[in-house]
């Protein structure tokens, strides 16, 4: 019998993303995730486990737990998040290693995503697959050799987009489990009447992190994070989102490129905090006016190892830009 983990995204204090009443944690564990755990307890050939709900994965693969407590025994891992952005961007895609082609569970999930919510215009043309490798967990489980998988179910940004999850739920947890296992659940999935928002939790300020950032000019998905944290943005997932690829942002290595000029909601913050205009793209401009903010050499470029980067992290790790 094959044994499937399913991660709840986010939690243990990060919430993730936020829009349209709910929160991305709770969303995925209090609406979406009864749902889930009823039909994976009706499989009589796979079984699914569930990741403990009051733990992040992601907080704890950073302390060597997490990823790496996962038994490689484990026939797949299947993550579920939700994606932000501007209120006009919708659809959801599955993330997978750019080592590996996708595999049949891959299609089968992301074909549940363009069934109920559609494809996020980046992946039409794949599919709903989008390869990456710039993600801590995906890079942990591509490592010690275990399927997995990093799903966006939409954008909680999106008013018909979650309008879609939340009046189709049991529908969409049905089509998830039989995708992630393979195996046909007998019945038809009910139709219940729209789960309530869950209340916004009141905003708390910024708190340093536990973990301390390395100091080694790498602009990674850590020190992605630590800034998500510092100023408080949705999604503290260390990752950059939609930006757009140029020689001078090349090497920040938490930026997920795409061509969308969506923009990502920390660079917003950071914008803001340089006083230059708030596109949410990390281009030229605003990498200057970091390199001045940190006092080092302001030619517009992110090295490899980055002189301004290494100070970024410093003051991080003071909890004071």
């Amino acid at each position: 019998m094959a044994e499937h983990l399913i991660v709840y995204g986010h939690g243990q204090g990060d919430p993730g993303a936020g829009g349209n009443g709910y929160q991305e944690a709770t969303f995925t564990r209090n609406i979406l995730g009864p749902h889930l755990e009823k039909y994976a307890k009706q499989l009589k050939k796979n079984k699914v486990k569930f990741y403990d709900k009051s733990l992040d994965m992601y907080q704890q693969t950073q302390t060597g737990k997490g990823a790496y407590s996962v038994s490689t025994k484990t026939a797949s891992v299947t993550e579920l998040h939700l994606d932000a952005a501007s209120s006009s961007a919708t659809g959801g895609h599955v993330i997978i290693s750019s080592s590996f082609s996708p595999d049949k569970y891959d299609v089968a999930i992301a074909a549940v995503i363009g069934k109920y919510v559609g494809w996020w215009g980046s992946v039409k043309n794949t599919k709903g697959i989008n390869k990456r490798s710039d993600l801590l967990n995906l890079n942990v489980f591509a490592k010690r050799g275990i399927s997995y998988r990093l799903v966006e179910l939409g954008f909680i940004t999106n008013k018909n987009d979650v309008d879609k999850l939340v009046k189709n739920i049991d529908a969409v947890a049905k089509d998830l489990i039989e995708a992630i296992t393979g195996e046909k659940i007998s019945g038809t999935a009910s139709k219940p009447a729209a789960a309530k928002p869950v209340a916004k939790p009141k905003p708390t300020p910024a708190k340093p992190a536990v973990i301390q950032l390395k100091v080694d000019g790498q602009f990674g998905n850590a020190t992605a994070r630590r800034l998500q944290e510092y100023f408080n943005t949705a999604g503290k997932d260390g990752i950059i989102s939609h930006q757009y690829k140029q020689k001078y942002n090349q090497n920040i290595y938490a930026a997920q490129f795409d061509k969308t000029l969506i923009g990502s909601n920390v660079v917003v913050a950071l914008q803001k905090w340089l006083k230059v205009e708030a596109d949410g793209l990390c281009g030229k401009a605003t990498i200057i006016a970091l390199q001045k903010r940190m006092g080092t050499t302001a030619d517009g470029f992110i090295s490899p190892v980055s002189d301004c980067v290494k100070e970024l992290q410093r003051r991080l790790n003071k909890n004071k830009l």
